[in-house]
């Protein structure tokens, strides 16, 4: 993994945050909506009201989604490997894609998704 500008390491380095606290939804089953509010509604435009509503799948896929993110920011700034760094970019590029059409499909405004947007171009490049 070649050196990282040191600003799109700054850029990236919220997913870690994201990440935490989608752990805490998938770990600790803590109420979702109120950590990140609005993200229910995305992800039933993304996967589905019948996913959502089951706790035990939305948990997982929060774990999932938590570990990944961090993962990112740990690699980008400690690990620097580059194969982890393309198996992430390969998992997260679609998840992301799919994060920019739940909120075009709820009608946000471009500035809701394009942090989603950022995340997406930057990650393949590290």
């Amino acid at each position: 993994m070649g050196d990282i500008p040191l600003l799109e390491k700054i850029a990236l380095s919220p997913l870690l945050i994201m990440g935490v606290l989608m752990l805490a939804v998938g770990r600790y089953d803590a109420d979702l909506e109120t950590l990140l509010p609005g993200v229910t509604e995305r992800f039933e435009v993304a996967v589905g009201k019948a996913f959502v509503e089951d706790r035990d799948q939305l948990n997982a896929a929060c774990s999932l989604i938590g570990v990944l993110k961090v993962l990112v920011v740990l690699n980008i700034w400690g690990l620097k490997n580059t194969r982890v760094q393309l198996i992430l970019a390969a998992v997260a590029v679609p998840g992301f894609a799919l994060v920019i059409y739940a909120h075009m499909a709820l009608g946000d405004l471009p500035s809701a998704y394009m942090p989603a947007v950022v995340f997406m171009v930057l990650l393949p490049k590290t």
